[in-house]
């Protein structure tokens, strides 16, 4: 059973939405990956911005690097992301599954 320690610097050091949006771009770049270069790139952001929150996800082991000759590729940790998950909703509205079975049903649709 995870703790919420256990992802306390990933939730908290992001640094508001920046941490979220390279998350969703790593997420939606799936196996391929993306170099911090492109999703600085991509987002209209400073190469060393985006070198931060990376770092922040990979010590958060929401994601991983890999050296590709220069540079490094990162992707997403799907197990991670899926204890994430787990832990926020465990108990999901007081066990008012009602409350969130929206955000639910969209998420079950967006994994098909």
């Amino acid at each position: 059973t995870m703790s919420f320690y256990a992802f306390k610097p990933p939730l908290v050091s992001r640094g508001g939405s920046v941490g979220l949006v390279v998350s969703a771009h790593l997420a939606k770049a799936g196996d391929t990956g993306m170099t911090a270069g492109l999703i600085a790139e991509v987002l209209d952001l400073a190469p060393s911005q985006v070198s931060f929150h990376l770092k922040e996800l990979e010590a958060s082991t929401l994601c991983f690097a890999e050296r590709e000759g220069r540079f490094m590729r990162y992707r997403i940790e799907p197990g991670a992301v899926r204890d994430l998950l787990d832990f926020l909703l465990a108990d999901c509205c007081q066990g008012r599954r009602d409350l969130c079975s929206p955000a639910l049903q969209r998420l079950e649709h967006n994994c098909r």
